[in-house]
């Protein structure tokens, strides 16, 4: 699966401002329902998910990045945006490093298959520091998504 073909320039945010776990999760939430205006009523459900997967089991890595993500019936097909913070957050990392870089995954909740195939996608390219580095310093959203394309062609 390519992600650049999950993910487009709308879907990417990189002045994510939050302090917190839940300040992250609205501002994405909020950037989420800027592209896909018909989840906007779905809005607070949706925070939800994220929040209740997140305390379950935190989805930030050890690299600077995380991955939060749930399954929701008002998709019919993965929903992906990729967010960055100016500063590093606390996101529960278990090896408390500070995090600052997030791919969000909406999937169908009838669909559990392609869920994990969304996220086998998004961590084996965060599996690459490399690639966590340079999506970090990337000047522009359009830098990132050439970074992404690039990936995608070479993986």
């Amino acid at each position: 699966m390519r992600l650049s073909s999950l993910l487009d320039e709308r879907a990417i945010d990189l002045n994510l401002r939050g302090g917190s776990r839940e300040e992250i999760l609205n501002g994405i939430v909020r950037h989420l329902v800027g592209v896909h205006p018909e989840l906007a009523r779905h809005r607070k459900r949706i925070y939800q998910k994220l929040l209740e997967r997140e305390l379950m089991e935190p989805t930030a890595l050890a690299n600077g990045a995380a991955i939060p993500h749930c399954k929701v019936k008002e998709v019919n097909r993965p929903v992906v945006t990729l967010s960055r913070t100016p500063e590093p957050v606390d996101f529960g990392s278990k090896e408390g490093k500070p995090t600052r870089l997030f791919f969000t995954v909406l999937s169908p909740m009838q669909q559990p298959a392609l869920h994990l195939k969304v996220l086998a996608a998004v961590a084996q390219f965060l599996k690459d520091g490399k690639n966590v580095q340079a999506v970090l310093k990337a000047p522009t959203v359009e830098a990132v998504m050439e970074w992404i394309q690039q990936w995608d062609l070479e993986s």
